[in-house]
């Protein structure tokens, strides 16, 4: 049975609720892959506006990964930028959710400290959409009564693929971009 699509407050269906204690425990799982661990740890660590902050270091050490790992944790945080999980621009300092995936119904309005998120840390990212130009603006939208309009918008918008082959270590990577022209002008 396919989600329930809401005309005003989540275009894409209902959400689900999970545990941020149990989050955080799978994050430390060094079993599952490293992208998925930071998910875990963005989920359980996410404010209002799905901005992920992190300590310097600290993402790496929730996850078990070792004090040598930037490159591993980079590799991770980019492959949830190139799924359309997080947004362009997430570092290990913060990671900005989707809000199409991620929503939290508390009131952590805690901001993240990334410098280089200043201008958008009370701004939703919506994957193949962008940011919101302003705050609040995504919810207002929804309030009032666009949400199939965004959710039509999500749809059209077109994703380019990019295969990079390299010859020394015979390794394809495929990696999807995803094209943000589209603005929450709908």
């Amino acid at each position: 049975m396919a989600a329930k699509v809401g005309t005003k407050r989540f275009p894409e269906g209902y959400f689900s609720m999970q545990g941020d204690a149990e989050l955080s425990e799978l994050a430390a799982n060094t079993s599952a892959p490293v992208a998925v661990r930071i998910l875990w740890a963005a989920m359980a660590r996410g404010n209002v506006w799905g901005h992920a902050g992190f300590m310097p270091g600290e993402l790496a050490r929730l996850i078990g990964l070792g004090s040598n790992s930037r490159k591993t944790l980079n590799k991770g945080i980019n492959d949830l930028i190139s799924w359309g999980v997080a947004a362009p621009g997430s570092t290990s300092r913060c990671l900005i959710l989707s809000a199409v995936l991620y929503r939290r119904a508390d009131r952590n309005l805690q901001q993240c400290d990334e410098p280089s998120h200043k201008e958008y840390a009370d701004r939703m990212w919506v994957s193949r959409i962008g940011m919101e130009p302003a705050p609040g603006y995504y919810q207002a939208q929804l309030d009032a009564g666009k949400g199939p309009r965004i959710a039509e918008v999500r749809r059209r918008v077109t994703e380019e693929s990019e295969t990079v082959t390299t010859t020394v270590t015979t390794t394809t990577r495929t990696r999807t971009q995803v094209d943000e022209s589209a603005v929450l002008a709908v």
